[in-house]
């Protein structure tokens, strides 16, 4: 990701050279694998709505734009990369990851290839048993709509600060908690002397959805069961969004960006909430969360990006792989 990420930053900085235009005219988004080709992918577009043409001319030149855009990076004396070769200052995610040298071996493979590689199955390179393995993961990859997955969501009775601390999340008790089925299209309230069967239940699912699970909803429910929530298949979307970006972002900000909506309440008001005894109301700001996460993971599915707005006011995609 950072190669192709770096190689996409130099090529747009390179591009004005070949036609008559300037980089804030352009845009760009890399990506690990695109179904429709198959591998790694670099787009490159013109910022203009509609376009105007641009990327199309350089298309017609695209040896010389590489051949360019390796000179570029391998002349320039940085060591991990920088403004000059492989940083770009208007980049959604702050130039992160970026891996010059990576940029570097892709080029000289792709320059020094006399026509593309050719598909083939990865698996015949494989020992036996990952091969088998592979296969296994496939049948299940190709079986995604049956895959009966789980969203879950909890509310707290005692902040952080009245445990002394994030790191005692274990102690903060559970006020509500909401779990999503997709085989039954329903939404299971739980509290907290319901903690044992939402365990049992959490074992049904092929994978358990959250937003800060692991970091946070997991640790919370260990101070109320010894079941094991490691052994859960989670897929936690805060986490995934770091990997990516570096920094995090919230529920709230994605669900804005990403669908229009946004959240009803917040943690604050949901432990005002249990201290004037409305549970009523933490269990709909519970399931309105559920919900939204629940629609996050599905558009991330389908459309395999989330959305954000950087810190300069641009809407910004966020490739995601789920």
């Amino acid at each position: 990701m950072g190669g192709i990420h770096a190689l996409e930053h130099a090529a747009i900085g390179i591009m004005p050279l070949l036609v008559m235009t300037d980089r804030n005219d352009l845009g760009g988004i890399s990506t690990p694998y695109h179904s429709q080709v198959g591998k790694a992918a670099v787009f490159i577009y013109d910022g203009v709505p509609g376009g105007l043409g641009l990327t199309e001319q350089a298309f017609n030149d695209a040896g010389s734009l590489l051949e360019k855009t390796f000179d570029t990076i391998s002349g320039c004396p940085c060591e991990t990369g920088c403004p000059a070769c492989v940083h770009s200052p208007k980049c959604g995610s702050g130039n992160r990851p970026i891996d010059k040298a990576s940029a570097l071996k892709i080029l000289e493979k792709i320059l020094n290839s006399e026509k593309p590689e050719e598909s083939y199955d990865i698996r015949e390179s494989m020992p036996d048993g990952v091969a088998e393995a592979a296969s296994e993961y496939d049948m299940r990859k190709n079986s995604a709509p049956d895959l009966r997955y789980g969203v879950l969501d909890i509310e707290t009775r005692r902040s952080a600060e009245e445990v002394g601390g994030w790191n005692r999340a274990a102690k903060m008790g559970v006020s509500c908690a909401i779990l999503y089925d997709s085989k039954k299209d329903s939404y299971q309230e739980y509290f907290q002397e319901d903690i044992e069967g939402l365990c049992r239940d959490l074992t049904r699912f092929d994978l358990i959805v959250g937003f800060n699970i692991i970091g946070f909803d997991y640790k919370v429910l260990s101070g109320l069961s010894d079941f094991d929530f490691s052994s859960l298949p989670t897929l936690d979307i805060l986490m995934k969004i770091h990997e990516r970006l570096g920094y995090r972002l919230s529920l709230d900000h994605l669900a804005h960006e990403t669908l229009g909506c946004q959240k009803s309440a917040d943690g604050l008001m949901a432990l005002k909430w249990w201290e004037q005894g409305e549970i009523d109301k933490i269990v709909a700001y519970c399931r309105q969360d559920v919900q939204v996460t629940k629609d996050l993971y599905l558009f991330g599915k389908q459309n395999r990006f989330l959305l954000f707005k950087n810190k300069a006011g641009h809407g910004v995609r966020i490739p995601v792989d789920w």
